[in-house]
C-alpha cells in the first residue's frame, strides 16, 4: 500500500505520468526533475545500469509510438533529449548501436537532422569496427545517412556518403 500511495501522490504532483500506448501497454514517465534527482544520487556503477535500462526501454518505447499522434511523439522526443543529456560523460562502447539507429530515425522523423546525424555517425563507426565496413549493418547505416543528406537538400553528400565517424558511446 505504501508503494501505491507514493505512486498516487507523485502522479498528483505531476512527477509521474501514465500513458496507454495500446490496450496491453502502459508507459510510466518520470518528470525530468525527478529523473535528474535520482541520477545525481546514484553511484557510477548504478548510473551505468540506470542508463543501460533507460536506453533499452526508450528504444522500445520510441519504436512503439513511431506512428502515434503528435503529442505522443513530442513526449517521446522530450524523453530522448533528456536521456541524451544524461549520456554525456559515459562511455558505453559499441553497445546500443541499434538504439542509436532507432534514436536517429526518431530524430529524422521529427526533422531534427543534426541530432539524427549525431546518432547515426557513432553507430556507423561502431558497426564498422565490430563487423567491418562491408557488413549489412554498416552499409544500411551509410544508406540511412545518404537519405538524411538527401532530405536536407545535400545531394552531393548523399551521393558520396562522406561520413566522419566520431567517438562516443
Amino acid at each position: 500500500m505504501k508503494f501505491e500511495d507514493a505512486m498516487v501522490k507523485m502522479r498528483e504532483l505531476s512527477l509521474l505520468q501514465f500513458s496507454h500506448c495500446n490496450e496491453n501497454e502502459i508507459t510510466v514517465s518520470l518528470h525530468s526533475m525527478l529523473s535528474e534527482w535520482l541520477r545525481m544520487r546514484l553511484d557510477k556503477s548504478s548510473q551505468s545500469t540506470y542508463l543501460t535500462t533507460s536506453i533499452s526501454n526508450l528504444k522500445a518505447y520510441l519504436e512503439s509510438i513511431r506512428h502515434s499522434d503528435h503529442k505522443t511523439r513530442q513526449e517521446g522526443q522530450a524523453h530522448l533529449d533528456t536521456l541524451w543529456r544524461g549520456l554525456e560523460g559515459f562511455s558505453l562502447g559499441g553497445h546500443f548501436l541499434e538504439a542509436r539507429i532507432t534514436f536517429g530515425n526518431f530524430y529524422a522523423d521529427q526533422r531534427r537532422h543534426k541530432d539524427a546525424k549525431m546518432m547515426y555517425n557513432p553507430a556507423l563507426a561502431g558497426y564498422e569496427e565490430a563487423q567491418g565496413p562491408e557488413h549489412t549493418s554498416a552499409l544500411t547505416t551509410v544508406h540511412t545517412l545518404g537519405i538524411l543528406y538527401a532530405d536536407q537538400g545535400r545531394p552531393d553528400d548523399a551521393e558520396t556518403s562522406d561520413v566522419q565517424p566520431c567517438a562516443g558511446w
